[in-house]
């Protein structure tokens, strides 16, 4: 699993969890937490994208409801700290 934040969304955290039908994608999930009244809180999952990994690029390609264009996250670690670049490119094509 992925943990993803947009900038642009400064209060929202992404979850990109594989998909149990298939292996190949992933589901971009957010969780909301609600409190209900003489039955506690309770814990939503709602799915908001989808996702597929292009490996020989290491790159993610994620695909979220709210936006027309895909993003793209690279899937290797960064070194300057715990920030991801993105592109939303519509023509961007791996090598």
């Amino acid at each position: 699993a992925y943990k993803v934040k947009l900038f642009t969304l400064t209060k929202d955290r992404f979850i990109v969890v594989p998909d149990e039908k298939n292996p190949d994608a992933y589901k971009i999930m957010t969780k909301e937490e609600v409190t209900i009244k003489d039955k506690g809180k309770r814990t939503y999952w709602n799915v908001v994208g989808e996702a597929s990994v292009m490996p020989l690029a290491g790159m993610m390609r994620l695909k979220f409801d709210l936006f027309e264009e895909a993003l793209f996250m690279n899937t290797y670690p960064s070194n300057s700290g715990n920030v991801v670049a993105f592109q939303s490119l519509a023509n961007w094509k791996t090598a």
